[in-house]
């Protein structure tokens, strides 16, 4: 959430949450051997692509995690190439699905599924420093970079390609946490993407808890989603499990 650090997460957690959505998404573990973080980062943004809603602005994300993947991966180096060529068959399809939308009805088991998952897709989107992110850090980074750009620039075209140009300038220390080197890229749309999916993770969240407490889901499946070590918290009186 906004403000928070997070720990750095370990090359070995790294490893095992590239594989796990390695297999999700169908990426043979070949193609990014030696690459965890950066295909691990990639393939969460992936992921996380269904759930937006409008067609435009999807196919402008995918846009965008082409580009950052090539910066992250370049597909000039051969060992790359596999790797990329899945991604942009993955980009292609997923430009063109219906949002991604869960409703609150679905079963305790899948509601929690649905929880996982999200965390897996926005810890990999983490990488980029996206932890600290909240809906005002992002808007205001790009609605300020993009304002200023706009300032004296004659003609419709032109203005408008100020205003994107420097809205990505404004974003880049927001989005990327201020990382430096390579891993540094600006991810505009893909920052949206988080706040929404981690929006998203808080209201599955609430709601398994509020199952709980509503004696209507197990103690088992509220520990897989949050961890052995979370304290149980107080459930309702009166209700038999």
């Amino acid at each position: 959430m906004a403000g928070q650090r997070r720990a750095p997460l370990s090359p070995e957690l790294i490893h095992r949450r590239a594989l796990s959505i390695a297999r999700v998404l169908d990426f043979p573990p070949g193609t990014f051997a030696g690459r965890d973080q950066r295909a691990y980062l990639i393939m969460a943004h992936l992921a996380a692509m269904p759930s937006i809603a409008d067609k435009g602005q999807r196919h402008r994300y995918g846009n965008e995690v082409l580009q950052n993947a090539n910066a992250l991966m370049p597909d000039s180096q051969p060992q790359n190439r596999h790797f990329n060529f899945l991604l942009r068959s993955h980009v292609a399809l997923m430009q063109e699905l219906p949002a991604w939308y869960s409703a609150l009805t679905k079963s305790n088991t899948a509601i929690v599924d649905d929880y996982l998952n999200l965390k897996l897709i926005t810890g990999g989107m983490e990488l980029a420093g996206m932890g600290s992110l909240g809906v005002a850090a992002v808007t205001s980074g790009a609605v300020t970079g993009g304002a200023a750009a706009a300032k004296g620039v004659s003609g419709a075209r032109q203005a408008v390609t100020a205003v994107a140009r420097g809205a990505m300038t404004g974003a880049r220390n927001t989005v990327t946490g201020g990382m430096a080197g390579s891993m540094a890229i600006v991810w505009v749309v893909g920052s949206v993407a988080y706040v929404a999916l981690q929006s998203r993770m808080t209201q599955l969240g609430h709601e398994i808890t509020r199952r709980y407490q509503a004696h209507t889901l197990p103690a088992a499946l509220y520990q897989k989603a949050f961890g052995d070590d979370v304290p149980m918290p107080e459930q309702f009186p009166g209700r038999a499990r």
